[in-house]
């Protein structure tokens, strides 16, 4: 969904950064069955996963009604599949 909203290079950048870190974690997640390599990689990456988690929270701020409206249709569309 992000690809229908018109953004800048910092709020394109800040987006990625944040799948990135969300894909990684992921990964981490699938590979590692033990709770204490989980938390101390979490532990590690926790300001960049905030940070990024922040920026995406502001920027949804920003949108207008519709636009959100219609990003939140989509997404229980795509929960609903």
């Amino acid at each position: 969904n992000r690809d229908e909203l018109n953004h800048d290079d910092e709020t394109t950048s800040a987006l990625n950064q944040a799948i990135v870190a969300l894909q990684d974690l992921q990964m981490r997640l699938g590979e590692s069955k033990q709770q204490a390599d989980i938390y101390s990689y979490i532990s590690k990456r926790k300001d960049a996963i905030y940070q990024s988690f922040s920026h995406i929270e502001n920027e949804v701020y920003r949108l207008d009604n519709k636009t959100l409206l219609k990003l939140l249709s989509k997404e229980v569309q795509l929960l609903s599949q």
